[in-house]
């Protein structure tokens, strides 16, 4: 099976996460056949970020955002996660203007693979560079990569895709795609990194597809 390189570590980004939209792939590699354009991507109230040891745990109540296509098994995403609180305050992205925002950027890519003995569809969500927010004046850095299993059936023709993203304090339930590893990281304050998770489920619209693995 064909795996493109893992392009750094990731994690609230990932946040994003939602499906890649693909025109077409190899046998090997699992596809959202027939889309095309910039699907968009949306969440409501689902993402959970953790980290072992209780070093940082966001909860935001919203995210929406957009995929550009840049191979027919890859994307790009922007994600932007609003409504982000720590122990009730406002975690908010150094990049970001908006109190309890969070943009995170990377790469998708869609495979198909054995879990849980079962073939299905996954989706690789990987940050381009890490994503620093601040929750009262304590800095906090994610990386890494992170999976999620496409819920929609094989052979479903449908607008809508849906990623689902299982994690809970700071442990990933999927770490593996085919022998290659993809983990959560996360510091804060300066401390050492730490394995941390993401619960999310992200649905993707755009130009009607059909789910093939």
């Amino acid at each position: 099976m064909r795996y493109a390189k893992t392009l750094g570590l990731m994690l609230l980004a990932v946040l994003a996460l939602s499906a890649v939209m693909v025109s077409g792939a190899s046998a090997a590699e699992g596809s959202l056949l027939g889309a095309k354009g910039e699907p968009t991507t949306k969440d409501n109230g689902t993402a959970t970020f953790e980290s072992t040891g209780g070093g940082i745990a966001v909860k935001c109540t919203s995210s929406e955002g957009k995929l550009t296509e840049v191979t027919n098994t890859s994307a790009k995403f922007d994600e932007l996660f609003l409504g982000c609180t720590a122990g009730g305050f406002k975690c908010t992205g150094l990049t970001d203007s908006t109190a309890g925002s969070i943009l995170a950027k990377g790469t998708v890519e869609s495979f198909d693979a054995t879990v849980g003995g079962k073939l299905t569809l996954v989706n690789v969500y990987t940050l381009s560079s890490p994503v620093h927010f601040e929750c009262l004046g304590v800095l906090t850095e994610v990386r890494g990569s992170v999976v999620g299993v496409v819920t929609n059936a094989n052979g479903s023709k449908t607008t809508t895709v849906t990623s689902s993203l299982v994690g809970k304090e700071g442990k990933e339930e999927l770490t593996e795609v085919e022998g290659v590893p993809h983990h959560l990281e996360s510091e804060t304050g300066g401390s050492a990194f730490v394995e941390s998770s993401q619960n999310q489920n992200v649905t993707a619209t755009g130009a009607e597809v059909e789910v093939m693995y």
